[in-house]
């Protein structure tokens, strides 16, 4: 998966300094309130064929989360409302 811009986007989260670039690069996000007022970051992922046809095929999508601990996350399939 690839992060990709869209139109709303209005930050660009920039990598940690001390990880190079193949292991974490900049992500373009929208940061604003979407659901029911709470604040949010939104991302868009370009998939490839391949990550499509696994998908389709195991009808699962595994996230990873570096750190600790995850924060509250909302995978979406269609793009959400963004003010």
């Amino acid at each position: 998966m690839t992060p990709c811009t869209f139109p709303e986007m209005n930050l660009q989260l920039i990598k940690p300094d001390n990880m190079e670039e193949a292991e974490c690069s900049s992500l373009p996000v929208y940061q604003g309130s979407v659901l029911d007022g709470w604040p949010t970051v939104t991302s868009c992922w370009q998939l490839t064929t391949e990550e499509i046809d696994q998908i389709l095929r195991t009808r699962r999508l595994w996230i990873t989360v570096v750190g600790r601990s995850a924060p509250p996350l909302c995978p979406m399939a269609f793009k959400p409302e963004m003010e």
